[in-house]
């Protein structure tokens, strides 16, 4: 179809068989335009366009084109710009009086989270370690990892007291994080009840009540009488 203006303050509508002009009232000025569907010389513009993937709960938006008094999405949302949710194609329209702009379609994919991973232990609960003890922390099965200590495998070995979290990823490039696994170590109390036995000029026996986690002992002793330790 084409649209003309005679000169007269009246239009008028035509069905073209080909895109030539010769078909017009002579003198008349043309638009071209799709019939019922927008009469409109602007169109609205979605960003981003196209085919998208998105991941659930990523507050991924699509934005209408600036300079309109009014949108009316697909979804119903009449403001700008919108948060998707749900897998869908998406468009929009503005309409002042009885001109109606349109907008592109735009398909987006929303992809579930992989599952929240699990972290297990070893020794499990891993608290209450003795200091030269570590702990072997490892996730539930997933595409790739990301700790953060910095390591990507299944499996990490710590030895220090910490919260460890683990993130993981899915092919989609989706990612989870885990709850924290909670990695405490004892403090290493010092020896009590030191009692010396079996004292003569040459030698004594030394005992002392043995401490949890301890892996060996030092000592020192001074000659009565004097300041130096040895």
């Amino acid at each position: 179809y084409c649209m003309f203006y005679d000169g007269t303050g009246s239009f008028g509508a035509q069905a073209l068989t080909s895109p030539t002009a010769d078909l017009l009232p002579t003198g008349v000025a043309f638009r071209n335009f799709i019939a019922g569907k927008n009469s409109c010389e602007q169109s609205i513009t979605v960003t981003p366009s196209g085919s998208i993937e998105t991941c659930a709960g990523s507050n991924f938006t699509l934005s209408a084109s600036d300079g309109f008094s009014n949108y009316l999405w697909s979804t119903g949302d009449t403001s700008r710009v919108i948060t998707i949710k749900t897998t869908d194609n998406y468009s929009v329209t503005s309409t002042t009086s009885n001109c109606t702009a349109f907008s592109n379609g735009v398909a987006v994919l929303v992809n579930k989270l992989p599952a929240k991973p699990v972290i297990t232990s070893s020794p499990s609960p891993a608290t209450n370690l003795c200091p030269n003890k570590t702990a072997k922390l490892t996730s539930s099965s997933a595409a790739y990892y990301l700790w953060n200590t910095g390591g990507t495998t299944k499996t990490i070995t710590v030895n220090k007291p910490g919260n460890y979290l683990v993130t993981v990823t899915d092919v989609n490039g989706c990612k989870n994080t885990s709850d924290p696994a909670v990695v405490t170590y004892q403090s290493c109390s010092p020896p009590i009840n030191l009692r010396v036995a079996d004292l003569t000029q040459f030698r004594a026996m030394l005992n002392w009540d043995t401490v949890q986690c301890s892996v060996g002992y030092q000592y020192q002793y001074r000659v009565k009488g004097s300041l130096m330790w040895t």
